[in-house]
Formats: C-alpha cells, sequence, structure tokens
C-alpha cells in the first residue's frame, strides 16, 4: 500500500484531555476546604486514571495484567466526607469518582457499570459533559459555595 492509498484519519478530538487539563489547572488553585480546618488545595488531592488512548497489543496485555480495567473514571478525588450523623459510619463519603466527556461524548456501558459499583459502595460519583460542570460536580462534593 502506498501513501496516496492509505486511509487518512482524523484527528483525535481532545476536547475530554483539555477539560481535564482545565479542571487540574483549576484545581491547583482551590482550597480544599475553605474553613481552614484541612489545608492543601483540591489538587492535592485528586489524581488521574489513564486508562483510554491506543497502545500496542502488547502494553494493552501488561497493563491490563497490571490492573488497568475498561470504565474506571478518569479522576479520583481522594478525599472523605466526614458524616454528620452520629452513627457508626464515620464517613457520608470516601471520595468523588468523575467521568469527563465532550458535550457530543456518552458515558459507556462499562464507564456507567463502574460509577455504580462505587456509588453502591459508598463513593459519591458524577459525569460531567463540560469544564464548569466537572467543577461544580466537585463544589458541590466538597460543600463550597461560590
Amino acid at each position: 500500500m502506498n501513501n496516496q492509498t492509505k486511509k487518512k484519519r482524523k484527528p483525535r478530538k481532545r476536547e475530554e484531555a483539555q477539560i481535564q487539563e482545565a479542571l487540574i489547572g483549576w484545581s491547583r488553585w482551590v482550597d480544599v476546604d475553605p474553613h481552614d480546618k484541612i489545608k492543601g488545595k483540591i489538587f492535592d488531592y485528586v489524581v488521574a486514571i489513564p486508562n483510554g488512548g491506543q497502545r500496542n497489543l502488547l502494553e494493552a496485555k501488561r497493563l491490563k495484567a497490571q490492573g488497568v480495567k475498561a470504565g474506571v473514571s478518569d479522576l479520583f478525588l481522594a478525599y472523605p466526607i466526614k458524616s454528620s450523623e452520629t452513627s457508626w459510619r464515620a464517613y457520608e463519603t470516601c471520595g468523588l469518582w468523575l467521568e469527563l466527556k465532550s458535550k457530543k461524548g456518552r458515558i459507556s456501558a462499562p464507564q456507567d457499570e463502574w460509577l455504580y459499583l462505587m456509588n453502591e459502595v459508598g463513593y459519591a460519583t458524577a459525569g460531567a459533559y463540560s469544564l464548569e460542570e466537572a467543577k461544580q460536580a466537585i463544589l458541590d462534593y466538597l460543600d463550597i459555595k461560590t
């Protein structure tokens, strides 16, 4: 196959990646606890889960053997929220799993299943289709009023 007969690939859209990059940049400046009980920024508690992307077959097999699985959310905010109730359960939620999508994106069946499983065991979950929705999901989770 010569160069003229090769199929041209459309450039991959980076909308979700751009939303995630902007959200991480924003998280560097926002206090995780505006009442100053806990020091630090949201960035200190958020991690990215790089499950997506194109990989060769050998690398994909290696990552799968290491525990990478389809459907796991893009970001995890590892910040527990204490329960206001006086019960055996010290924390209302243990963290927030956040799935990012572009305006035209859709949450896949494996992603939806992951969000459901995490919610069932006590994590907060959210899907966001824009930078503003993602910010708001985090602010709502942390109960930060703007």
